[in-house]
């Protein structure tokens, strides 16, 4: 606020459009951005095509790791400012036991998946969102430092409420769920990729070998049919994490306390 005499003027906020495309991004940016940034959830090339304000949008937090790849070429042809976050995060890499199939060596990681994750991310953004508004620039590293504390709670809590899941074992499809699982002490024994018949079999056998009870998958897994084949003759759990989230989600913890629930549901 400016002060004329003994007169008071009250500046508006003014908000700057930087747009995501996964829920959990959106939801770290918005708590970085706060209300002097507007934040756009554009999960995909048809909802920015119908979206009116293109040419406002200043910036866009991708996800990378396959889910929104799209969104660079997109950026480019309409000379948006980007960072492909996966770029910049650390990233759990974690030795297996097994591996069955052809595991790809890059295969994506869903580091968002994880509270460090998060933290990680929340730094970013706000060093982002400082070149981009310096005006604001103390009060996004002061979200960010803020809301990576809050982070840290939500991650004790967390343990102490999925204490069971330690040292848990599972099987999980590539090394889609390090991050997720590494920070509960919850132990991959190792990863397949299901696409012929020989790898179900090995899969069959390794799951009686190790005494395994659960399966990870991403929802909307590609080979949903065989594996459920697979959980009937050998009696064990598929779960099935949410990747990209939506906004039937209150907001990040929400998404995560909804991954780590589907556990204690099985």
């Amino acid at each position: 606020e400016n002060k004329i005499g003994e007169l008071r003027i009250i500046e508006p906020v003014r908000a700057i459009n930087v747009a995501t495309s996964i829920f959990p991004i959106y939801d770290i940016v918005k708590n970085i951005g706060g209300n002097t940034v507007n934040v756009i959830w554009l999960p995909n090339k048809k909802a920015f095509d119908s979206y009116k304000d293109k040419k406002h949008i200043l910036f866009w937090f991708i996800a990378g790791e396959g889910v929104d790849n799209w969104a660079v070429k997109v950026s480019k042809n309409n000379g948006i400012e980007y960072s492909m976050l996966s770029n910049n995060v650390d990233i759990a890499k974690l030795s297996y036991d097994v591996k069955i199939g052809k595991i790809l060596q890059n295969s994506p990681n869903y580091y968002w998946l994880s509270f460090h994750g998060a933290q990680n991310i929340s730094i970013i953004v706000a060093r982002y969102l400082s070149k981009i508004d310096r005006m604001y620039r103390e009060r996004y590293i002061d979200n960010a430092f803020n809301y990576s504390r809050s982070l840290e709670q939500y991650q004790k809590e967390f343990k102490d409420e999925y204490n069971n899941l330690k040292n848990k074992k599972v099987f999980a499809s590539n090394n889609f769920f390090d991050n997720f699982l590494y920070y509960f002490g919850i132990k991959t024994i190792g990863l397949f990729n299901p696409n012929t018949q020989d790898n179900i079999s090995e899969l069959s056998y390794n799951i009686r070998y190790f005494g395994i009870k659960d399966i990870i998958i991403p929802k909307n897994y590609l080979f949903d049919k065989e594996l459920e084949t697979l959980s009937k003759k050998d009696g064990v759990s598929i779960i099935k994490i949410d990747i990209i989230g939506s906004m039937k989600y209150s907001d990040y913890i929400d998404f995560m306390r909804y991954n780590f629930s589907v556990f204690l549901s099985k």
